[in-house]
């Protein structure tokens, strides 16, 4: 029997596992354990607090067992799967120190890596890629990986370039190790339709007209990144986008996902655009211009909608993968239509 086993950060990044695992458990001859671990902030001084150990919250068909129950070190599955390879490496944020890469690599002959984060694509070519990428993407402790599985053709060449440079010998090793074509959260929406994927009930009255046909749906993100660099400009496209919807409303349904912790990063690294983000956040709510999306996964949304607006962003990568299109203007799914 095979010993599989899956250590996730939290029940909101199961995705990032859920094709693989329904692939593990759909033989028989597996068996399949998942174990969530504990995850920490991590202080100045390496001292670890704000510590997080969530057991519920994952899907109902997901048997989960308890860290004292499972000895790693004595079962030695045959595989492990995670979600984070930055060990120590991270200034402020860390998995229990047990379950650190070092550690794991004693207890499975084959430790796999799956970034949990899609991002926007890197040009390998990039000049600057050795300066401002490894301690993003390839931290010490992904040496310690035996396989990884990265979103893409191009990100496996941004892998590539990272880990071997110009190493022939090294580009040979890692080029066997690393995939892309089963890549969780790009194979998820494979797996799901508009009709079939679970999302708040509240949606359907934007999602749906008054004689119960789908709207055309466009999905708007707001990231963290366009917030920083394009600072207010990015504020007042938004809000240009949303006042356009209201105009097309009756037949068109607007999905708006700013990244969840917008209104921390914002008080934090630009507190002058805080009541800007607010009156925006207003605006929509006030004149309710569309669905407000807080789901956990930007999943719900992508598959929904017909059509992509916003940011540069791990989303927009996502969505083009369904081969939907990216708009330039909240207009432009109505004029594809005609």
């Amino acid at each position: 029997m095979r010993k599989v086993v899956f250590l996730p950060c939290h029940p909101n990044m199961w995705e990032g596992f859920e094709t693989i695992y329904d692939r593990e458990i759909s033989d028989p001859s597996n068996q399949v354990t998942v174990i969530p671990i504990p995850t920490y902030h991590r202080g100045c001084d390496d001292s670890l607090f704000d510590a997080e150990y969530i057991t519920e919250g994952y899907p109902s068909e997901v048997r989960i067992c308890g860290l004292n129950d499972y000895n790693l070190e004595a079962q030695h599955p045959d595989t492990i799967y995670i979600q984070n390879v930055q060990d120590a490496s991270n200034p402020g944020f860390t998995v229990h120190p047990h379950f650190h890469t070092g550690n794991l690599r004693n207890f499975t002959d084959d430790l796999v890596y799956i970034p949990y984060s899609c991002m926007s694509e890197i040009d390998p070519e990039y000049k600057f890629l050795d300066e401002y990428y490894p301690a993003l993407l390839t931290p010490p402790g992904i040496q310690n990986a035996d396989r990884i599985i990265v979103q893409s053709e191009n990100m496996k060449k941004v892998y590539l370039a990272l880990l071997a440079a110009r190493n022939t010998a090294l580009a040979e090793y890692w080029d066997e190790r690393i995939s892309f074509e089963d890549y969780p959260r790009i194979r998820i929406l494979n797996k799901y339709t508009k009709e079939t994927i679970p999302y708040p009930d509240a949606w359907n009255r934007h999602l749906f007209d008054r004689g119960g046909l789908r709207k055309k749906t466009v999905l708007y993100v707001t990231s963290v990144t366009g917030i920083l660099e394009f600072c207010r400009s990015d504020l007042r496209r938004a809000r240009e986008v949303f006042e356009k919807h209201l105009e097309q409303k009756e037949t068109t349904a607007l999905i708006w996902r700013p990244h969840r912790n917008l209104p921390e990063i914002i008080m934090k690294l630009r507190p002058e655009l805080f009541d800007d983000f607010r009156a925006l956040l207003e605006f929509y709510i006030y004149n309710d211009v569309g669905i407000f999306d807080e789901t956990p996964t930007p999943t719900p949304a992508i598959l929904l909608s017909d059509g992509y607006l916003g940011d540069e962003c791990g989303i927009k990568e996502l969505f083009k993968s369904t081969g939907k299109p990216v708009l330039s203007d909240i207009y432009d799914l109505s004029s594809r239509e005609k």
